[in-house]
């Protein structure tokens, strides 16, 4: 609402924050921070609990598991982090770059991973086996997202370009937008339009 003096604090971190997602159904809200702590506020409990350096370093890269409270991080290091019943469930070390954001196909089987060197990583869900890597160009890819049916991947660059590109081993990426910044998040309908 307008009534800024009527809101509430919900969470608060030591340092800045970086990402802050909400699952599904709307009953947790998550939130990495520049020390790679993670924070989870039950809504219905009315609950936020702190988890200290759990991301090792700062990750602005969060996202639930589609219809699950399971939350997938990245970090600056290029290490992949599973949350799930408030512990680290599983690492991967993705690369040597930041992971930047963290795309899940329209099924849900599969990950997209960009980062800082301009990649986008592939891997299956829930398994995270590789499944292929995606050059786009020297500069940061910033944010991806599947569209349609989850064979195409769109990637904002920090070459100021937005890519798209089939979701596949060494596809080759094509510029469609060029932007007067660089494109850091966007976000997809649900129709894949």
């Amino acid at each position: 609402g307008d009534d800024f003096a009527s809101r509430k604090v919900l969470m608060s971190h030591p340092v800045a924050v970086w990402s802050v997602q909400v699952s599904d159904d709307g009953s947790h809200i998550a939130s990495s921070d520049y020390r790679g702590n993670l924070q989870v506020y039950d809504v219905a409990a009315s609950t936020p609990t702190m988890h200290t350096g759990v991301f090792e370093r700062w990750s602005q890269a969060i996202r639930f598991a589609p219809g699950t409270d399971i939350l997938v991080a990245g970090n600056e290091g290029g290490k992949f982090f599973v949350w799930e019943a408030d512990k680290v469930a599983k690492t991967v070390e993705v690369g040597t770059h930041s992971l930047t954001d963290i795309a899940f196909s329209p099924a849900g089987d599969r990950l997209a991973i960009s980062d800082g060197g301009g990649n986008v990583h592939l891997y299956s869900w829930p398994a995270m086996e590789p499944a292929g890597k995606i050059k786009v160009n020297e500069s940061p890819a910033w944010c991806v997202a599947f569209i349609s049916d989850g064979n195409s991947l769109l990637v904002g660059s920090g070459d100021r370009k937005l890519y798209r590109c089939e979701a596949k081993d060494a596809a080759i990426p094509e510029a469609i937008v060029q932007g007067s910044d660089w494109f850091t998040r966007m976000a997809v309908s649900s129709s894949g339009t």
